[in-house]
């Protein structure tokens, strides 16, 4: 199901890519492409939305289908597929209806008015980062109580950490592509 989706997601990203102008300025684009490329960016936050609660929750599953013979843990994976839909549904809600009207969101010659977008992506990622943590972390005591060596269960900690890695390098460039984002890039060009 996943990968049905993340093929959605990636359909929509080319078609904005060879027909509305990807990677452009919108004020280098006509209105209805940009208005067309609104619309389209609607269903990619959808589906991303999609991808971030299925893949969460599908490791949370495989946590459950390993460790689940413990009932506290079994209580805890319950608990975190809770927060990862509770996610999924207050993301979800918020991009629909993040404008009033909807049609606001892509067509800004009406009266209507829209929620803070950088604040709403700003904190999505932060919550996203949060949970991708207690996603990795959620294992890591059923590890430490397994009946293995100490070089084993580094090992098992190790390939974890493999992932608690690319969370902080995704974190780190994160924050880079805000700053980029909130500079004013003509000071940044006019300086080379």
């Amino acid at each position: 199901m996943k990968q049905i989706v993340a093929w959605a997601m990636t359909a929509i990203r080319y078609y904005e890519l060879l027909h509305l102008g990807l990677g452009y300025h919108a004020d280098s684009l006509p209105s209805e492409t940009v208005e067309k490329y609104q619309k389209t960016f609607l269903a990619v936050q959808i589906t991303w939305f999609t991808t971030a609660v299925l893949t969460k929750t599908s490791i949370l599953l495989l946590y459950k289908r390993i460790f689940g013979v413990y009932e506290k843990f079994r209580k805890v994976i319950w608990a975190a597929i809770g927060l990862v839909v509770s996610y999924f549904i207050i993301c979800t809600v918020l991009a629909l209806a993040g404008c009033q009207p909807t049609s606001y969101f892509w067509n800004k010659h009406q009266p209507g008015k829209c929620i803070n977008e950088v604040q709403f992506f700003r904190w999505n990622g932060v919550t996203n980062l949060i949970l991708d943590f207690v996603v990795l972390l959620i294992p890591m005591p059923m590890v430490w109580n397994l009946q293995l060596r100490l070089r084993q269960k580094l090992a098992f900690t190790a390939i974890f950490g493999l992932g608690l890695l690319r969370e902080l390098a995704r974190e780190r460039f994160s924050y880079w592509a805000i700053a980029l984002c909130q500079a004013n890039t003509r000071a940044i060009f006019q300086k080379f």
